[in-house]
């Protein structure tokens, strides 16, 4: 397991050898009480200052759920573009439910993130 930032859990795993002002995005858990933090980051790249993070509670009170690096994906479930704006909606299957994931990019620069766990199969 590789974690990093005292505890996180990169649930997808993170190409190393990339250049370091590449756009990337970053996926991870961090055990708490009760359950488990999920963070999602988007950084643009160099050429651009969108960047932007958001997190969400996934509630696990035993710690049944045993994340590892790379084990995970985000599954597009929708999408709109047109001039002035792209948003991506996305999930990712976590322990009983789902986090679901909607990116918002406007034209002029403005990036806004939003994460929410489901719970359910």
């Amino acid at each position: 397991m590789n974690t990093n930032e005292k505890g996180w859990i990169n649930l997808i795993t993170i190409n190393q050898d990339a250049e370091i002002m590449r756009h990337r995005d970053r996926t991870k858990v961090l055990k708490i009480q009760g359950g488990w933090l999920c963070k999602f980051h988007h950084f643009q790249g160099a050429s651009s200052s969108m960047t932007a993070q958001a997190m969400t509670f996934i509630p696990d009170p035993q710690h049944e759920w045993n994340p590892l690096e790379g084990q995970a994906a985000w599954e597009r479930i929708d999408q709109k573009k047109n001039p002035n704006f792209c948003e991506y909606t996305d999930r990712i299957k976590v322990i009983n439910g789902w986090v679901y994931k909607n990116l918002f990019f406007i034209k002029t620069g403005e990036m806004h993130i939003s994460l929410v766990y489901v719970p359910g199969q």
